[in-house]
């Protein structure tokens, strides 16, 4: 397992940009490894910020481990910014490149996950992890400290899964979430892609595949003892055939696990960590009890945190 975090100062001008992406750039690095792409940002030689609309500092990582020879998956991000209209991170996955940054392959097209012009307060964090094989979790522009929705920025990128958890070369699948504006992350949804496949779905999928039963008339996962439950995402792939629960994605009620706070939780009888959002990110989640009452519950996301 391989992790990072830090704190950073967002603000605008050079200086700021190269400080404020520097850090998330060393975050994303202590979870990941660098491919051999040509043109990859040097932060000792950047002095100014990239032009509106240029996309000019980058990287691309490698998820790793054992399936990658046979089913690659590849993360580039690129950091953006004007002095004028703001800055951020945006994240490109495909299962190929052409040696200078570009992927293709199984693509998910570039998208940016959060405007720093959106924050609340300029002192954030940033977050990400991995085991270098089969998942990568990233959050970013969160303040730990603050209360109710932050316009934060995440991803997770992982492999299906077997229903025993072990991970797959049958395909992978990308969620993304993007902030819109200072109380709003919006759910991008998730891109699930299978390898071998003649066809993929044209467009995302905003189903997060969460069982959560029973839960028609709670607003805690909380029972007798003093434990609390989280439910898994689940991978799939095109036409959204269910594979095994996610071991990088959780949602739980945002009153049950502190914000910011890693937390151990046991799924598929192994120890893990997860990091919770609480309040500052939560999704209606389709829940139904056991006479067929269906509706929606707030929950919030928690993200692999080793």
């Amino acid at each position: 397992m391989a992790r990072g975090s830090a704190a950073y100062t967002w603000g605008f001008g050079a200086a700021n940009y190269k400080a404020c992406y520097q850090a998330i750039s060393g975050v994303i690095n202590q979870a990941l490894t660098k491919t051999g792409d040509t043109g990859q940002v040097n932060w000792a030689t950047v002095s100014t910020e990239p032009g509106s609309g240029v996309v000019r500092d980058y990287e691309v990582f490698a998820l790793g481990g054992p399936l990658q020879a046979t089913a690659p998956i590849l993360i580039r991000f690129d950091y953006w910014g004007t002095s004028t209209a703001g800055n951020g991170v945006q994240i490109t996955v495909g299962t190929t490149t052409d040696g200078a940054g570009n992927l293709g392959g199984l693509l998910v097209a570039r998208t940016t996950l959060q405007n720093h012009t959106l924050s609340a307060s300029p002192n954030q964090y940033c977050w990400a992890a991995s085991d270098q094989a089969s998942y990568f979790t990233f959050l970013y522009a969160l303040d730990p400290a603050a209360t109710g929705t932050d316009g934060v920025g995440m991803a997770v990128i992982e492999r299906t899964r077997d229903p025993d958890g072990t991970a797959t070369n049958a395909g992978f699948h990308a969620w993304r979430w993007q902030a819109t504006n200072l109380t709003v992350t919006q759910p991008l949804g998730g891109w699930s892609k299978t390898f071998g496949a003649g066809s993929q779905p044209a467009a995302a999928d905003f189903n997060y595949n969460v069982m959560a039963p029973d839960l028609f008339n709670l607003n805690s996962g909380a029972v007798a003892g003093g434990i609390f439950y989280a439910f898994p995402a689940h991978t799939y792939t095109p036409l959204f055939t269910m594979k095994g629960a996610s071991k990088a994605l959780m949602f739980a009620f945002p009153v049950d696990f502190p914000r910011g706070v890693a937390t151990p939780i046991t799924h598929y009888g192994e120890a893990m960590t997860f990091l919770p959002l609480a309040d500052a990110l939560t999704l209606n989640i389709p829940v139904a009890n056991g006479v067929g009452n269906a509706g929606n519950k707030p929950m919030s996301a928690m993200i692999r945190w080793d």
